[in-house]
């Protein structure tokens, strides 16, 4: 909601609750929401020092003393004070880091292993889930040596590296044991398939009519993505692109194959998260994220939009006519994940056509391969055996709100780790592939520059094609800088 001030400047009322945290390492509580000119962020309230303690009312600061707002939601109110101390410390330290302003690392909790005597991010969970309503299960073939797939224990850290609040419900380890030749792949619903290598495509082309076969060939990061002048050419009637695979049909000719996959999300994603729809709203989006999103309209309405126009279709060619097989949701940008397709071989002995399509520069595809029949593999699911707090010592809450998926979560806040350990059953006959199943959802931090965005903000984002090729746009002009950024905003993690 916006009005108008005393002193002729507009300013935008909201509802949710809040917690502020600032640039001297304060919280402040907002319990009933406030209200946001270009210069101030107003509201009734208390205000507590770094360590919590030492309240007095709170009486308005500029906006340039935010560093970031966390909408409340009933799994965080109640929050320990101790957690939300150690979230105003990280606060103060970013703030006073000059990162706050451009912190735009994130979207999810990250997964780290160690590979190598380094920690190599394997999986970034949940993404995209930004509200409660949106909570998922996400599940990822993590990439370790054999050495740590058949050791007693393994053990993964759990970082939070962005303004972000994560709230992780539910952690376990899925262990399949198979032959050497084989690996398991989750498909798009999360449930691991068995596959093999897959052969690679014997032509691809993509919607400019470039020769990307090279590219999708091997695993290595030398990867496809949308030609630039592509991308330069989206309308809103026109927003996609796509890849065109042709593979020699798999052995047996006939029934079901699997189309495998590496890949992740391009940063257009994040730019149209952040900048599109949070940032344009200015304090719009405190109440979209906090309230709206909370209610099943708009948060239908929301899904339904995304769902239909992100992600990447897969379809096959039967006679002449694509088909869709399957939709891949969007996974992140942060960590390549595999994905095993299961489609549906067209009659005859003829070579295989697939076509991969999706909105303009979304996806980075590293290898398409493609596999033949799918096969369900026996799964042991693996519960925590312990976690480790920030602080090096065990903490039995994290470890008892991460074993069922229930109405119990894991809170972390920005620059929080977290390090949890399975016990692996008795070591594989032959082969193993580990599986991390990660439940949630998280809570973007509304930036204090978003705030400064009030006197020119359109309202709370609707979902719109009109959107998409706005953030489409603007993703064309600063796509470098953005990717530079983003990489660069990375919390450190204690």
């Amino acid at each position: 909601m916006q009005g108008v001030d005393p002193a002729g400047g507009e300013v935008g009322y909201f509802q949710t609750p809040i917690r502020a945290f600032l640039l001297d390492g304060s919280v402040a509580f907002l319990p009933t929401g406030g209200s946001v000119t270009p210069d101030s962020l107003q509201g009734l309230g208390t205000r507590f020092d770094i360590t919590l303690e030492n309240p007095r009312p709170f009486g308005g600061i500029p906006t340039d003393s935010v560093v970031g707002i966390e909408v409340y939601d009933d799994a965080s109110v109640d929050l320990p004070l101790t957690v939300l101390a150690a979230a105003a410390s990280t606060a103060a330290t970013i703030a006073l880091g000059i990162v706050a302003s451009v912190a735009i690392f994130g979207s999810c909790p990250t997964v780290y292993a160690d590979v190598g005597g380094e920690p190599a991010v394997q999986m970034e969970a949940f993404s995209y889930s930004i509200v409660p309503l949106f909570e998922s299960r996400d599940v990822a073939a993590l990439r370790l040596d054999a050495d740590a797939t058949s050791g007693e224990t393994l053990t993964l850290e759990l970082r939070n590296e962005a303004l972000e609040t994560h709230f992780v419900n539910h952690l376990s380890l899925l262990v399949v044991d198979h032959s050497p030749d084989l690996r398991a792949v989750p498909d798009p619903t999360g449930r691991p398939l068995l596959v093999g290598g897959g052969a690679p495509p014997l032509a691809a082309r993509d919607r400019a009519g470039r020769d990307v076969g090279f590219l999708l060939a091997a695993r290595d990061e030398s990867a496809f993505r949308t030609a630039r002048s592509r991308l330069g050419s989206v309308t809103e009637e026109d927003l996609t692109d796509h890849v065109d695979l042709i593979f020699p049909r798999p052995a047996g000719g006939a029934g079901d194959a699997t189309l495998v996959l590496d890949l992740k999300n391009t940063l257009f994603n994040s730019l149209l998260f952040y900048d599109v729809m949070l940032a344009d709203a200015g304090s719009a989006a405190i109440d979209w994220l906090g309230s709206d999103l909370d209610r099943i309209g708009p948060a239908l309405e929301l899904g339904r939009w995304y769902q239909d126009r992100m992600g990447l279709r897969v379809l096959v060619d039967e006679g002449g006519e694509w088909i869709e097989a399957d939709h891949v949701g969007d996974v992140g940008p942060i960590a390549w994940k595999e994905l095993a397709v299961p489609i549906r071989l067209p009659a005859g002995n003829q070579d295989v056509k697939v076509r991969l399509e999706f909105v303009a520069d979304s996806w980075f595809i590293d290898r398409a391969g493609l596999a033949g029949f799918p096969v369900r593999p026996e799964v042991v699911s693996v519960a925590p055996s312990e976690i480790l707090g920030p602080d090096g010592a065990v903490d039995e809450q994290a470890w008892s709100r991460s074993l069922h998926a229930d109405e119990m979560y894991l809170a972390t806040y920005p620059g929080q780790s977290y390090q949890v350990s399975f016990r692996l059953p008795g070591e594989p006959d032959e082969s193993r592939t580990l599986l991390l199943a990660a439940q949630g959802y998280y809570r973007e931090w509304i930036r204090g520059p978003w705030l400064d965005r009030t006197s020119r903000a359109r309202g709370p984002f609707e979902p719109s094609d009109d959107a998409l090729v706005d953030a489409l746009g603007r993703w064309d002009q600063v796509m470098e800088a953005f990717e530079s950024d983003f990489h660069g905003t990375r919390i450190p993690v204690r």
